[in-house]
This record gives structure tokens, sequence and C-alpha cells, in this order.
């Protein structure tokens, strides 16, 4: 699907095929980074959370960390492996629909860990609510992200 088609399609209830995994919409939120960029993120009913960056053409899925995490300055370990920080951001949410789980408003702060072999790890610090929730994912192609 093309950025355009997935944007369409991004409504409560759609059914996509991610990376050859049913992906039910919960929660639609649009973000706007303090670097400018506006993105949408789609929740799933089962937690993971797709990254749809049309200005950047990135699509990005994450999958909810049930393991722990350590933290050391740049880097962090997980799941035997080391990844080290590449990007930290801070934003908004602009507008929430569905089971999106924060009002309009909400300020959380990100960072993007890489291990160079295309594995990424994110941290979402959520503002005034004290969750810090940790995602694993990669980078996808619009051609991974289908209807179903």
């Amino acid at each position: 699907m093309s950025f355009d088609d997935i944007l369409e399609h991004a409504v409560t209830d759609a059914l996509l095929m991610v990376n050859g995994q049913e992906f039910v919409v919960a929660g639609i939120e649009k973000v706007k980074l303090a670097s400018g960029d506006h993105l949408m993120w789609l929740w799933s009913t089962d937690g993971a959370w797709l990254i749809v960056d049309r200005e950047a053409d990135e699509l990005i899925i994450m999958q909810p960390i049930e393991h722990e995490v350590e933290e050391d300055d740049d880097y962090v370990t997980y799941a035997g492996g080391s990844y080290e920080e590449m990007q930290e951001d801070q934003g908004e949410i602009e507008a929430a629909e569905g089971e999106a789980d924060h009002e309009v408003g909400a300020a959380f702060t990100v960072k993007q860990f890489e291990n160079g072999e295309s594995g990424l790890l994110r941290s979402l610090d959520w503002t005034g609510y004290g969750d810090e929730l940790w995602f694993h994912g990669k980078m996808l192609e619009e051609d991974d992200v289908q209807v179903a």
C-alpha cells in the first residue's frame, strides 16, 4: 500500500496486515514532535504500535517489550543485544480517536535506539503519567502493509 492508502485506511476497527501479522486498529493518535514532524500513531488491540511518518516516508512497527531493558548512558541492553541511542524528541498529542490511551495535549518524550542490524528499540515516556513504555521493532516498506 502507498502512504496515502495507509492513511486512508487508518480508521478504528480497520483490519490491516502489517508485516504478515493481523493488526486491528484500536486507536489513532496524531502527534506533533518538537522537531516539527507530524506523525500518525496507530495502536492495535494487542498493544502493537505502527508509526506512520508521511513526511519522512517512514513506517515503523513496534511491539511492546515484556522483558527488562537495562539502561547505561547512551546505550541499552535488551535480550542480549546492545542498542545505541540515535534520536530523542518530545511531542504532544494533537488529536486522538478510538481507544487511544491519551488525551489531546498529552506530552511525551520518545527515544530511539538502534543495534546496527535493523533492530529498533523505543522508549515512550508520558509526562505527568509516570509511564515509561518500551517497544522493539523495525522499519517497514510500504508493501509490508496491506488491507486484510
